[in-house]
């Protein structure tokens, strides 16, 4: 009997290769910003731990990157993407206007808020474009870091990877 090969667990750096396999650069980033703050969008969580909250956000961010990634398979890009900017942008528009506290439905993401507090001070007539380059910024990082074997491994460094792009706006 032949041992089954142990498959790596979901992470970022899997999910965007996926994704890069049938999207060029500028398609690749939009949707990757966009599928991310579609996913934590009304984020909810239960658990009281710093570490369990960031892990459900992460595996928000897996759910919803699945999601577009069967949606471009199915429908294409362009109605994916169509579907997330009906949902992101004003989104964006409102947290740009209002206190993120009077914002309805943001949830408890704390990648949402830094990232909504980030476009909203410094990038306020180009967030799109921005987003495109967070998003490419994101898949080039994950492409350098590789694929982790350990599962607790894979959620904190994508937790992080996430952070330093969208929030902190590091590269």
């Amino acid at each position: 009997m032949a041992l089954s090969k142990k498959s790596s667990p979901v992470q970022l750096y899997l999910l965007l290769t996926k994704m890069d396999a049938f999207l060029e650069d500028r398609e690749m980033g939009l949707l990757t910003s966009y599928t991310i703050l579609e996913a934590l969008l009304g984020f909810e969580t239960s658990s009281g731990s710093d570490s369990e909250r960031k892990f459900e956000e992460v595996k928000a961010v897996y759910a919803g990157l699945e999601r577009s990634l069967s949606s471009c398979q199915e429908d294409g890009y362009h109605d994916r993407l169509a579907e997330l900017t009906t949902t992101v942008d004003p989104l964006i528009q409102g947290f740009s206007e209002t206190p993120s506290e009077s914002v309805e439905g943001l949830g408890d993401s704390k990648l949402l808020d830094g990232t909504l507090a980030r476009l909203s001070t410094n990038f306020r007539r180009s967030y799109a474009d921005r987003l495109k380059r967070d998003g490419l910024a994101l898949y080039q990082r994950m492409k350098r870091e590789g694929v982790q074997r350990r599962k607790v491994d894979a959620l904190n460094s994508d937790y992080r990877q996430i952070e330093d792009v969208f929030v902190k706006g590091i590269r």
